[in-house]
């Protein structure tokens, strides 16, 4: 899956850009659209800045909406002209957007925030069979990639088959392809062309800051994020031994859901690390973690924290301080802004929770907490507890690459 991630001035370049237009310019098609100038990762990006450009309360998107199915449209003559991606939002599907590759359009071409792809309808019903897709959800559809084609144009679309036979999503099968009306060409549009080489500058330069196309490997969400991390290292390296490793235990994780503000991950993170010191004798702490949760976000507050800002990690120690001196214990919380695997290591060693303040990859503006390490012959992973649920989750260490952040670390 490719997952949401923060790039905000990318996000004002490409919603001043997303008017569907087109023209009857003198260029051939074969010239317009023969060479497609956003590549499929970079549509893709594309799409999610949209998203994240849109999320409000009258619709089902936020930070956890991810692609997780990407369509190639193409033209009459076999270009790539866009694609089409549908999202899902926590395991639900949430919509789809059509993004063009073309340098002279508007990247935006349609969108829904609940609705389906029409031609999807009639893959349903088994009319458009082995669709070429990359389905990031389904390992079979994704390696069968079979050339039947989605043809696009504008709001209307075709289907062809392996054996070059044509249908409209009505399902009636194209004798006469000149009764296809072309998609229209585009003229050249320097202002458009203009914003869409600045936006497509901007994404390659951020590479390094975005999260990746996920699912390459069983058992991987997106990029450094791990679910199982055997059948991760079985499928990417074929084998691995065991060398060292610690975890807290009854180290339990919560889901920042059941909690009554938002944006408030470092607060559940903070609340999560307070219940484990609740569990190994601390009992000055509130017994239960919504308790502590108030008690945390009162202090929050004080501190600046807001349902919309969220939290200032410069500030996320000085909660942790002011929190447990309230409980009657001498904190000395302390945010670092360099450190290493190593980082982590000593502090589990030391039965010390931590917690991890990123604003990129797939936990960009996220807060997290670690409580447990395994280290392979083949790759070494942080344990962690990242708030979207209470399951475990291995961030493989070799995968963080100029990650931006902070790391709390509390004695």
């Amino acid at each position: 899956m490719k997952k949401l991630f923060f790039l905000v001035l990318v996000v004002t370049m490409i919603m001043s850009i997303t008017i569907t237009a087109y023209g009857n310019g003198s260029s051939s098609e074969n010239d317009v659209f023969s060479e497609p100038f956003f590549s499929e990762s970079e549509a893709a990006d594309i799409a999610l800045l949209f998203v994240l450009k849109n999320m409000d309360g009258d619709n089902n998107w936020n930070v956890n909406t991810m692609i997780n199915r990407a369509y190639p449209l193409y033209n009459l003559d076999g270009y790539i002209v866009g694609y089409t991606f549908n999202l899902s939002t926590d395991g639900a599907f949430s919509g789809y957007i059509t993004v063009s590759v073309n340098e002279d359009e508007m990247p935006i071409q349609e969108f829904s925030f609940n609705g389906r792809p029409l031609f999807e309808e009639n893959i349903d019903s088994g009319l458009l069979s082995e669709v070429k897709v990359n389905d990031f959800d389904d390992s079979e559809r994704k390696v069968k990639n079979k050339e039947n084609k989605i043809i696009y144009n504008g709001p209307l679309e075709y289907y062809l088959d392996t054996d070059g036979i044509y249908y409209d999503m009505g399902k009636n099968k194209i004798v006469n392809t000149e009764k296809i009306k072309r998609q229209p060409k585009a003229n050249k549009n320097t202002e458009v062309s203009k914003k869409n080489n600045e936006l497509k500058k901007l994404i390659q330069k951020s590479h390094d800051y975005s999260s990746h196309m996920g699912g390459s490997y069983n058992g991987q969400v997106s990029g450094y994020v791990i679910s199982d991390r055997f059948a991760y290292m079985n499928d990417r390296y074929g084998s691995y031994s065991y060398q060292s490793g610690k975890s807290l235990s009854r180290y339990i994780g919560l889901d920042m859901d059941d909690y009554g503000s938002t944006n408030d991950c470092s607060l559940v993170s903070i609340t999560t690390m307070a219940n484990w010191y609740y569990k190994q004798g601390l009992t000055k702490i509130p017994s239960t973690p919504s308790d502590i949760y108030d008690d945390v976000l009162a202090i929050a507050e004080s501190d600046g924290y807001t349902p919309s800002g969220g939290t200032n990690p410069t500030k996320i120690d000085n909660i942790i301080e002011d929190t447990f001196s309230e409980w009657g214990y001498s904190v000395n919380a302390s945010n670092i802004y360099v450190w290493s695997f190593s980082t982590f290591t000593s502090e589990i060693d030391a039965n010390r929770p931590l917690m991890y303040n990123l604003t990129t990859g797939y936990y960009a503006y996220h807060s997290i907490s670690v409580y447990g390490y395994k280290e392979y012959d083949v790759a070494d992973f942080l344990m962690v507890k990242d708030n979207w649920s209470t399951a475990t989750r291995f961030i493989h260490w070799a995968q963080m690459i100029n990650e931006i952040g902070s790391v709390t670390k509390m004695n």
